[in-house]
C-alpha cells in the first residue's frame, strides 16, 4: 500500500480533530496545518467542511454495510460483532473510534426548526 493521498490524509486528520475538539471547534485551517498544507488546496479536495464530514461518515457507514453484505456462512451477527471489534478505540495509541466520532458530530447538529411543543424557534 502506497502513501496516503492528501485527501485521505485530510480525512483521517479530520476525524481526528472533529472527535477531539468537536466539529464546530474545528476550522478549515486547522485541518490543513495538521497535515501541512495550504488552505487552498483543501478546496481541490472537498467542497467545504461538511463535505468533508459527509464523506468521513460515508466511508464509516460504507464499512459498516460491506460487513453486513459479506455473503458465506458466517451469521449477520458474527458479521456484525467482527465489525465493531475492528472499530472499538484501541489502546495502542490515539486512534479515531468511529462510534465516537459519529456522537460527536450528531450531538453538534442544528437546532431542529420546531420545539418539542411544536412552535417555531425563533
Amino acid at each position: 500500500m502506497g502513501a496516503p493521498s492528501v485527501r485521505e490524509k485530510l480525512s483521517g486528520s479530520a476525524a481526528a480533530l472533529f472527535q477531539q475538539f468537536g466539529y464546530v471547534h474545528v476550522s478549515i485551517r486547522h485541518l490543513t496545518s495538521s497535515i501541512d498544507i495550504p488552505k487552498g488546496t483543501f478546496y481541490n479536495h472537498f467542497k467545504s467542511k461538511e463535505a468533508l464530514a459527509s464523506a468521513i461518515l460515508s466511508q464509516h457507514f460504507d464499512a459498516l454495510m460491506e460487513a453486513l453484505d459479506h455473503s458465506g456462512s458466517e451469521t449477520v451477527g458474527s458479521r456484525l460483532r467482527r465489525h465493531f471489534q475492528s472499530i472499538a478505540p484501541s489502546t495502542r495509541g490515539p486512534i479515531v473510534s468511529p462510534l465516537q466520532l459519529i456522537s460527536t458530530l450528531s450531538a453538534e447538529g442544528t437546532q431542529p426548526p420546531f420545539a418539542a411543543d411544536g412552535s417555531a424557534h425563533g
